[in-house]
């Protein structure tokens, strides 16, 4: 994972972010000191939110108090939560989807075993529960206005790239409208389908193919 870091004109508020990606390099490369006996590493004070122990108290950090969220969706764009875990991502998702006001829809993938020989193996309820890295969840809680982010390249010539962010305009059975919200194209409404997935680097005996549509609710990532 790469984590670009931002620049600020600011020296004191330079400064911090240049401790905070050292701080970040040096976890990632192991150089920190852990407690004794453990794998633990001590995060400096200052990067905690004391008191909060709750994930909503995180998310209204965060993305401020999503229930009174009354603007189009662009603002919450630019923020981001960084988590270790892709099951941490789903849940962090659902907890903002559920704050989020409007009308929810939700889009259920259809998933399959590549090997036919193995299709009885494997129930579908299985195959639901699965959600490799790169792909989104059997369950994609959605909301018009909420931002949203693509997890596969479609048209980077359009501006459909992975990692690029949008936000929600409309729902339909068969069809997401969303806007650029990143790069040269922001403020071009798109049309995002339902493709077919299969990830290759999942350490599954099997191979998992998922037609779903190829976004993940909220810019939360892993």
């Amino acid at each position: 994972m790469r984590v670009e870091m931002l620049r600020s004109s600011n020296p004191a508020a330079a400064a911090h972010l240049a401790a905070f990606a050292t701080f970040l390099l040096d976890m990632g490369e192991g150089k920190l000191h852990s407690h004794p006996g453990s794998d633990y590493v001590a995060i400096p004070s200052a990067l905690l939110l004391p008191g909060l122990q709750q994930p909503s108290h995180l998310i209204q950090t965060v993305f401020g108090d999503l229930q009174q969220y009354r603007g189009d969706g662009q603002d919450l764009v630019d923020r981001a939560v960084l988590t270790p875990l892709n099951d941490d991502v789903d849940s962090l998702n659902n907890v903002c989807m559920s704050m989020f006001p409007g009308e929810e829809r939700i889009y259920n993938s259809v998933d399959s075993v590549k090997d036919p020989g193995n299709a009885t193996t494997y129930p579908v309820e299985f195959l639901h529960s699965l959600t490799p890295a790169g792909i989104p969840p059997h369950k994609l809680r959605l909301k018009p206005g909420a931002p949203i982010m693509l997890l596969r390249n479609i048209n980077a010539a359009a501006g459909l790239a992975n990692g690029t962010r949008l936000v929600v305009e409309q729902l339909s059975d068969r069809v997401i409208v969303a806007k650029i919200d990143t790069g040269s194209r922001t403020g071009q409404s798109v049309f995002i389908f339902r493709f077919n997935m299969a990830p290759s680097d999942v350490d599954l005996p099997f191979q998992l193919q998922r037609r779903h549509m190829l976004g993940t609710s909220w810019p939360t990532v892993s």
